[in-house]
């Protein structure tokens, strides 16, 4: 068993030319049948390219060779099994006790997120071969000595609907996930304003009457908290991905008004489907949102159980409604919020994700000013930000104002002018 796992692995390492050295130090081996094309060569390169270093002459790079096609995961599967019996057949009890799982993340009309390579993760019994095939692509490798499994798709084109299979040991079932799309995935995250759903937002529910948005589809978070990271999400208060539909429009109307519109306007403006998923909490400060490796004193309960989970998932950017609960921080509110949206970046492994988020709106019976204060000198101090002012529909007496489109709008203005030109 060792010996084939060892084979196998030198195999899967010869053959993806994609996984750098890090990337499998940090997770199971994989292989995706359609490696990334190698990039031409660039021929006003100076005089340090790679080309000229090496003595190549312009048309000798040209000409190369093209990339021979690898292998499929069938082959390696069969090649696999072939040198070893299938664990479920020998070992029953092992694949009882480690039912083959996707992440909950990953259900039936979800949206996949285009541009980046996309993984699907889930668990199964230590060093079981996984494969894992969307549309016309697939993926195969081997889950850790934990049982958990990773594997990878380069990047995808906006489109669908598709099928997601994974097939695990030869006596499993294969799992199947129906009608996905591909496009972008928003995540919109904060305190009760976030949450506020569009059964109690001005025009709420009559934009939700007869609606037929075949292409916005949304997931609702449950409300969990957890002093460990958890690997997977506990619940979800909609049920799993929900189209924005009249079919789901109780789902609907108990979904964040502000997420709904900034969605909305998004997909109507651009055509491109849209995955929003909302992952907040109301009466929340910043500090349990934050990862706790970056924190010196509160429990990251919030972060561990919501946000966590949804990790390694390729993401559009981030949409944030928060900072009431931090009133008393006044401008020292800018540190603990600098410092979520950098970890944030950092767990989900790039830099440059946008995170747009709205200023507090005015409450007669709270001194917001430091807060507000706070919330434009991050827009100056951290890039890729955008901050929508909605001082015009506030409602002094209320702190919650009901008129959430404009507030939604406006976040999604900032998202077509820097993300979608």
């Amino acid at each position: 068993m060792k010996l084939n796992l060892q084979v196998l692995v030198l195999l899967i390492f010869v053959w993806s030319c994609e996984e750098t050295s890090q990337m499998r130090a940090e997770r199971s081996s994989f292989y995706s049948e359609e490696p990334e094309p190698a990039a031409s060569p660039d021929t006003s390169v100076g005089d340090d390219s790679e080309i000229e270093k090496e003595g190549l002459a312009d048309d000798d790079a040209v000409s190369a060779p093209a990339v021979s096609l690898l292998p499929s995961c069938a082959d390696l599967k069969d090649d696999y099994f072939q040198s070893q019996p299938t664990t479920c057949g020998i070992e029953e009890d092992l694949c009882t006790q480690h039912q083959l799982q996707v992440a909950p993340i990953f259900s039936d009309r979800m949206v996949l997120q285009r541009g980046e390579r996309t993984i699907v993760w889930g668990e199964g019994y230590p060093e079981e071969f996984i494969t894992v095939k969307l549309g016309d692509r697939e993926a195969c490798g081997l889950t850790d000595e934990n049982g958990r499994w990773e594997v990878k798709f380069n990047p995808l084109v906006a489109g669908g609907p598709f099928d997601l299979f994974v097939e695990g040991d030869e006596e499993r079932n294969t799992l199947e996930i129906k009608d996905i799309l591909v496009g972008d995935v928003w995540i919109s995250s904060g305190q009760s304003n976030m949450v506020w759903p569009l059964s109690k937002s001005i025009g709420g529910i009559q934009t939700v009457n007869n609606i037929d948005l075949s292409n916005l589809r949304f997931y609702n978070v449950g409300t969990n908290k957890s002093r460990m990271p958890l690997q997977n999400l506990v619940k979800s208060s909609s049920q799993g991905w929900r189209t924005a539909n009249s079919d789901n429009r109780k789902a609907l109307l108990e979904f964040s008004a502000v997420a709904f519109f900034f969605g909305r306007k998004i997909h109507q403006d651009t055509g491109i489907p849209i995955g929003l998923i909302n992952s907040s909490s109301g009466g929340t400060r910043v500090e349990p949102w934050t990862p706790e490796k970056d924190r010196d004193s509160v429990d990251s309960v919030l972060y561990n159980a919501m946000i966590h989970p949804l990790v390694p998932m390729a993401i559009k950017g981030f949409i944030w409604y928060q900072g009431e609960s931090n009133a008393q921080q006044g401008v020292q509110y800018q540190f603990l919020f600098e410092k979520l949206v950098n970890n944030w970046r950092s767990r989900f492994k790039n830099p440059e994700l946008p995170f747009y988020y709205s200023q507090l709106a005015a409450f007669s019976q709270r001194d917001f000013t430091g807060v507000k204060r706070a919330q434009s000198n991050v827009l100056k101090s951290t890039k890729n930000t955008g901050m929508a002012v909605i001082t015009d529909v506030s409602t002094l007496r209320d702190i919650h104002p009901p008129n959430k489109k404009p507030v939604g709008e406006r976040l999604a203005l900032w998202a077509l002018a820097k993300d979608y030109n």
